[in-house]
């Protein structure tokens, strides 16, 4: 699942990161990908988040990594963000929502 998004820098070169849940080892892979992301020279960071929630210390260490996070950081929820997954997605400085994520369930 891959978000259109239009960057200022080569797509290849973009670093994308995938939250799909809130562990203690996804939120230390999180940590690695974001400080790997800030030293490639890219201008902006993108978060893709496809997560039905988790552990909400893990959730705190990947907002501290976001503001901590020299770049911009984009975060886009193109289907489901609950939970912490929604938290994280507002931590963004944008933020991009695909229609799925607000379609109504009956």
């Amino acid at each position: 699942m891959k978000w259109n998004i239009e960057h200022e820098v080569d797509p290849d070169m973009l670093e994308v990161i995938y939250v799909t849940d809130f562990t203690e080892q996804s939120a230390i892979d999180f940590c690695k990908q974001i400080r790997r992301a800030c030293t490639t020279g890219q201008t902006e960071v993108v978060v893709q988040i496809f997560s039905g929630g988790g552990c909400v210390s893990s959730l705190m260490t990947m907002v501290r990594q976001i503001q901590d996070c020299p770049i911009p950081v984009i975060t886009a929820a193109e289907v489901r963000a609950y939970s912490c997954g929604f938290c994280l997605f507002l931590m963004g400085n944008r933020r991009k929502i695909g229609r799925a994520s607000c379609r109504e369930r009956g």
